[in-house]
């Protein structure tokens, strides 16, 4: 997997744009873009790990994918069984997620 997929891979989890990922970030708003374009292909350490951070991950799982995924445990887990789940159950499970918000929101 490639630093782009695996960035993706976290602002999906999060459900953050790249935009937004960046700001927090304190990165220009295209940051992201050019990663996964392929016009910014070395980014430095120190920008990773404040990206990371945003992330809730490690510069090294963004950089070479090795380690965990999350610098939570249990959110590792969470992690760990979503990416178990079928497309259909990742559906039916967000569906839930989502009632259970707008539940909270209502209350």
């Amino acid at each position: 997997m490639t630093l782009a997929k695996r960035i993706q891979q976290r602002l999906l989890a999060l459900e953050i744009s790249e935009a937004e990922a960046c700001r927090r970030a304190g990165l220009a708003h295209t940051y992201i873009r050019d990663i996964r374009k392929g016009t910014k292909t070395s980014p430095r350490i120190d920008t990773l790990r404040r990206l990371a951070a945003v992330l809730g991950t490690t510069a090294e799982w963004l950089q070479t994918g090795r380690g965990e995924q999350t610098t939570d445990p249990e959110l590792q887990r969470v992690v760990d069984i979503w990416d178990d789940l079928d497309g259909a159950d990742q559906t039916t499970v967000r569906k839930f997620v989502e009632t259970l918000i707008a539940m909270k929101k209502a209350s």
